[in-house]
């Protein structure tokens, strides 16, 4: 099944330790996660989480240093936000990671 909306990509470059904004929120919408490309440059811990509902919807994998993670396009979505809330990454551990993840605004 495709999806009926068009979905932006959202570079993560040197994401820092802590929490990071990834994409601002948009009034009234949620952000669907539909992939996700994570390499840690150090070792570090990943997670998603909305801005200000910060409950934990997606574990917090451990990434080796060099080590990544690829959640594969996903027509249901991997991580949705609350509504008119933004879509934060936070990391844990040494370094930063890169990557990049693909969402759609619903």
């Amino acid at each position: 099944m495709s999806h009926p909306y068009q979905s932006t990509q959202a570079p993560l470059a040197a994401v820092a330790v802590g929490t990071n904004t990834i994409v601002p929120a948009v009034a009234g919408a949620r952000i669907r996660v539909m992939s996700l490309v994570v390499v840690a440059t150090a070792a570090a811990t990943v997670r998603l989480q909305s801005h200000v509902t910060t409950s934990n919807k997606t574990g917090t994998p451990s990434l080796a240093a060099n080590g990544g993670m690829v959640w594969p396009y996903n027509p249901d979505g991997w991580f949705v936000t609350q509504a008119g809330e933004a879509l934060d990454m936070v990391v844990g551990g040494t370094g930063p990671v890169e990557g990049t993840l693909s969402y759609v605004t619903l």
